[in-house]
C-alpha cells in the first residue's frame, strides 16, 4: 500500500485531512487501509485526532466511513496497546465512541444492559501493554467527565488492575477523580484497601491533599481509618512516610491530620469532621 507518512502530522487540521482524503481517493488508495495505517508509534489518524482533542476531525472520520467501520477503527491499538479511547480526555469524543460501539442506551432492563455491556467489554476493558485500561489513563490525566462515562458503562471498571497491581484510584490525579472512584458504596472499603504489587494502598500513592481527603472521608469509624492509615507497604512504610520520601510534605501532613482525628479522646468511635484540628489545617494550607 502507498504510504502517506505526513498524514498523521496534520491529523488535527480538518481542511488538510479532507485534501489528503480527496487526493488518496483520486490516486486509488484504499481509504479504510489508509485510516488503519499507523505512524512510527502505531498511532492512526483517529489516535492523533483524539490526542489533540479534535472532535470535528473524529466526527468527520465517522461520517466518512460509516458507523460500522468506525467501530472497527476505534478498536485499533498502537504499539503501546492503546486504543484511541485510552487517550481520550474529551467527554463528547468518549460518548461518540460508546455510542458507535454499543448504540443508544435504551431503558433500564437487565437484558438490554447486559447486551450493551458485552458490546463495550472489548473496548472499555481493553488493556494496553502495561495492563492499563482507559479508566487508568483517564484517572491519571484528571479527565473526570470521561471517567464518569466509563464507570457508568461498566460498574466494575474501577476494580481493574494493571500489571503492577494498580487500580484507577492509585493513579488519581486529584481529589475530584478520587471522589468519583470512591463514590459507589458497593465494595467500597475492599476497593480502597486494595494494594498494588509494592503493597501500596491508594493513600500511599496519593498525589494531592484532595486525594487524601476524598479517600479518608469515606471512613466513618476512627478504628477503621487508623488501621488503614497505618498500613505498611512492602518496604515497611506507612502512607505518610512514603509520601514524605517523595517530597509530598503537604499531602503527608494531611495524612497526619487524619491520623490525629482517629486519636480523638471522645468515647465515640465516629470520626469528628468538625474537630478543631480541621480548622487549624485549613488555616495552614491557605
Amino acid at each position: 500500500m502507498n504510504k502517506l507518512p505526513t498524514l498523521h502530522s496534520v491529523a488535527n487540521s480538518l481542511s488538510v485531512i479532507k485534501l489528503f482524503i480527496a487526493a488518496a481517493k483520486q490516486s486509488g488508495i484504499n481509504i479504510l487501509e489508509l485510516l488503519h495505517q499507523g505512524d512510527d508509534c502505531g498511532q492512526t489518524m483517529l489516535h492523533n485526532a483524539v490526542i489533540h482533542r479534535q472532535l470535528h476531525v473524529v466526527t468527520y472520520l465517522k461520517e466518512l466511513i460509516g458507523v460500522e467501520r468506525f467501530r472497527e477503527l476505534v478498536h485499533v491499538v498502537d504499539k503501546q496497546g492503546n486504543s484511541a479511547l485510552h487517550y481520550c480526555k474529551d467527554q463528547d469524543i468518549a460518548a461518540m465512541f460508546i455510542k458507535a460501539v454499543a448504540g443508544e442506551k435504551k431503558g433500564k432492563g437487565k437484558k438490554g444492559n447486559d447486551a450493551r455491556k458485552e458490546k463495550l467489554k472489548g473496548l472499555i476493558d481493553l488493556k494496553n501493554k502495561y495492563g492499563q485500561t482507559a479508566s487508568h489513563l483517564a484517572s491519571e490525566a484528571g479527565a473526570t467527565e470521561v471517567l464518569k462515562i466509563l464507570l457508568r458503562e461498566n460498574m466494575s471498571e474501577e476494580q481493574q488492575k494493571d500489571h503492577k497491581g494498580n487500580t484507577a484510584l492509585h493513579y488519581a490525579k486529584n481529589g475530584t477523580i478520587a471522589a468519583q472512584l470512591t463514590k459507589r458504596p458497593k465494595r467500597r472499603m475492599d476497593f480502597m484497601l486494595t494494594t498494588n504489587c509494592d503493597g501500596n494502598t491508594a493513600l500511599h500513592t496519593a498525589r494531592t491533599v484532595g486525594c487524601v481527603t476524598a479517600i479518608t472521608d469515606k471512613f466513618k469509624l476512627k478504628s477503621a481509618l487508623e488501621e488503614f492509615i497505618l498500613m505498611k507497604n512492602n518496604a515497611g512504610l506507612t502512607a505518610g512516610e512514603a509520601l514524605r520520601l517523595q517530597g509530598l510534605d503537604k499531602v503527608a501532613d494531611r495524612v497526619a491530620i487524619e491520623l490525629r482525628l482517629t486519636q480523638d479522646c471522645s468515647e465515640s468511635d465516629n470520626i469528628n469532621r468538625n474537630h478543631p484540628l480541621e480548622r487549624v489545617y485549613a488555616d495552614y494550607i491557605r
